[in-house]
């Protein structure tokens, strides 16, 4: 994922994992991140899977389930204003 930000700022990315298989939900969450982006610079954010999820969400996957992350990125800048702006992925194949 990327994102931007018009003046230096830090991030701090908060990311969960929905999946839904015969009518139940299991939700997983991702360790948050927190990275600088200097002004007017496109910074990557990635999403860190833990095994034990990446195990058990590529079975999911693989059997045709689709899987929905939720991703909170709350931009901050020098002077404390907070910014967020959610996004939602959705992971195919």
């Amino acid at each position: 994922m990327s994102v931007r930000c018009d003046e230096a700022c830090g991030l701090t990315t908060k990311a969960s994992a929905r999946l839904s298989v015969a009518g139940r939900t299991r939700k997983w969450g991702f360790a948050p991140t927190t990275r600088p982006a200097p002004a007017g610079r496109t910074v990557r954010v990635k999403l860190r899977l833990t095994v034990a999820m990446r195990r058990a969400l590529s079975r999911r996957v693989a059997a045709g389930a689709k899987l929905l992350v939720r991703a909170v990125v709350t931009a901050r800048d020098a002077a404390g204003n907070a910014t967020p702006g959610v996004v939602y992925l959705r992971v195919v194949g």
